[in-house]
């Protein structure tokens, strides 16, 4: 896929109204994508999607829980009225937890479960009911670094993260499978993406210094490899390890990480 093939597809990206979500939806309206900016905060979407179309782009504000199957249905089906089509679902929306086991709550382990897992379990089962009879759909889950660099004090944030690299791992393994069964040309893909620190919002909340900042990735390194991606879902870790080279942040299947093409660990050295 080149620049001129992606001018029309439709994306949605969850957790698209701040941070790398922001970044991610922002780049891709500028690509030329239709964005379905969805969010809890219906400020915050509105004014991500009202910049996107301030710059000439399309985009549609969403608010939904996308833990609850019900508004996730209705999510797709708003994505459908607007743009007629859905070609990409970026799964970057999550909540973040930094204790360690005994300090863990049930609130915080079922609300990092449900944001990261099962929000990217439901909003992929229902993209893919779109995306397999049009023949074509990417899915790209954005995990962390904790997915495979175990720390002490991400016990739930980064057990969920691993799940949803297998996660995203399952569902290449479905999406070979439906390429192999298809009668007709089809074109499926799955990613993983696995930043290590990114200076977000987020991040500045958590009181991290300067110092720690300056040495995080920007939100923009990840937007970037993610349209990389979107670009180029064939190509292996050599050639987005090249591709880094000059964006001074590094990717490579490193730590605990799964040696596999489609996922890939991102930070900043």
């Amino acid at each position: 896929m080149n620049k001129q093939d992606i001018v029309g597809r439709v994306a949605i990206v969850t957790g698209g109204s701040s941070g790398i979500g922001r970044s991610i939806c922002e780049l891709l309206g500028k690509a030329g994508i239709g964005v379905a900016v969805v969010g809890r905060n219906e400020q915050r979407c509105n004014e991500v999607a009202d910049g996107i179309v301030s710059d000439g782009g399309l985009a549609l504000p969403v608010v939904a829980d996308i833990t609850n199957p019900s508004a996730v249905s209705e999510m797709i089906q708003k994505t459908l009225d607007e743009f007629g089509q859905l070609d990409i679902l970026i799964n970057n929306a999550g909540i973040y937890d930094n204790h360690r086991l005994l300090d863990v709550t049930d609130e915080a382990w079922f609300g990092v479960l449900n944001s990261s897992l099962t929000g990217s379990f439901l909003c992929s089962r229902e993209a893919y009911r779109i995306m397999k009879p049009a023949g074509r759909g990417h899915i790209i889950c954005i995990a962390s670094q904790a997915a495979g660099w175990p720390g002490p004090e991400e016990i739930a944030y980064g057990s969920v993260k691993s799940g949803q690299v297998k996660f995203s791992l399952h569902i290449g393994m479905e999406f070979d499978q439906a390429q192999k069964e298809a009668s007709g040309e089809t074109s499926f893909f799955s990613h993983a993406i696995c930043p290590g620190g990114v200076d977000t919002p987020l991040q500045r909340n958590l009181g991290r210094s300067p110092e720690t900042l300056a040495k995080f990735l920007k939100a923009s390194d990840v937007s970037e490899l993610t349209l990389e991606v979107l670009l180029n879902p064939e190509q292996g870790n050599d050639y987005f390890q090249q591709w880094s080279e000059d964006r001074n942040f590094q990717i490579a299947p490193q730590g605990y990480f799964e040696e596999h093409s489609n996922v890939m660990r991102i930070w900043k050295d």
